[in-house]
């Protein structure tokens, strides 16, 4: 949902929020204007949000429009995160208590509520945060939400696609690692590339100054773990395969969907 609470900002008494429908498996858009009591339009949505439309979202680590974009919090090391500091400051301090803002909550035990304190962040070798606790971070519980809904969107998708039926057993071949791959080198230097070029068109649109693009803050944990996006290990398959799983082995034998004891590798088998 988004609002804005400055009478001179365009949008100002319009409500406009996305809800995910369960059974279509689809964002569905709606805006009201709260003035003058009524719904607007939203097929003008589609310019930015697709036409299969979905939340327009950056991942982790960056947020960029978003308080906290880095990490969900205000390292030092570049501008953009010390300005979002001065002004949320300004923010908690004045407009917080008037308004819509008012009826914000926000989570005792940080300085910069409800964003993490920078002194916390620190990174592991896969330029993972290594401050595992999502309680100062609104960006990435938002972030882990979406994706589980846009992940049944891709899927039903997926399954319209007129070669679902024949490639189904393919790609759960590859996915749950069932043998050698048959992705060829010349597509797994591709997806890095396409990785790498990612990493900094969002650097770019974070407008960070050159010494600060190649901080290690600010730098998409896929770039360490390129290839695992290439295969999916066994300890995760269950967070990104389920509704294909469900798909596969519901029509297959539901008696052993049911089932809790079965095994990793009798899926490849199945």
């Amino acid at each position: 949902m988004t609002s804005t609470g400055h009478p001179k900002r365009k949008g100002y008494g319009v409500v406009e929020s996305i809800q995910f429908n369960k059974k279509t498996a689809k964002f569905e858009f709606y805006a009201h204007d709260l003035i003058n009591n009524k719904k607007l339009e939203t097929v003008s949505c589609q310019e930015c949000h697709g036409k299969d439309p979905r939340p327009v979202n950056d991942s982790y680590p960056l947020w960029l429009g978003f308080y906290g974009s880095v990490l969900d919090s205000f390292p030092a090391s570049n501008h953009v995160s010390r300005k979002e500091q001065v002004e949320l400051t300004k923010f908690l301090s004045q407009k917080v208590k008037t308004g819509i803002y008012k009826y914000l909550i926000h989570q005792e035990g940080s300085e910069v509520t409800p964003y993490l304190e920078p002194r916390y962040l620190t990174l592991d070798e896969q330029n993972q945060a290594t401050h595992l606790s999502t309680t100062f971070k609104p960006n990435q519980r938002f972030g882990i939400a979406l994706t589980a809904l846009n992940r049944q969107r891709i899927f039903r998708k997926i399954k319209n696609s007129p070669k679902y039926q024949s490639l189904q057993k393919t790609l759960l071949y590859e996915l749950l690692n069932c043998g050698k791959t048959k992705v060829t080198a010349a597509r797994t230097l591709k997806i890095r590339d396409r990785v790498e070029k990612e990493n900094q068109a969002r650097i770019d649109r974070m407008g960070l100054k050159l010494e600060e693009r190649h901080d290690k803050l600010v730098q998409m944990q896929e770039l360490k773990n390129w290839e695992s996006q290439l295969k999916i290990g066994q300890w995760r398959w269950s967070q990104t395969l389920t509704h294909f799983l469900m798909e596969f082995l519901q029509r297959k034998n539901p008696k052993t969907f049911i089932s809790k004891k079965i095994s990793y590798s009798k899926f490849c088998k199945t």
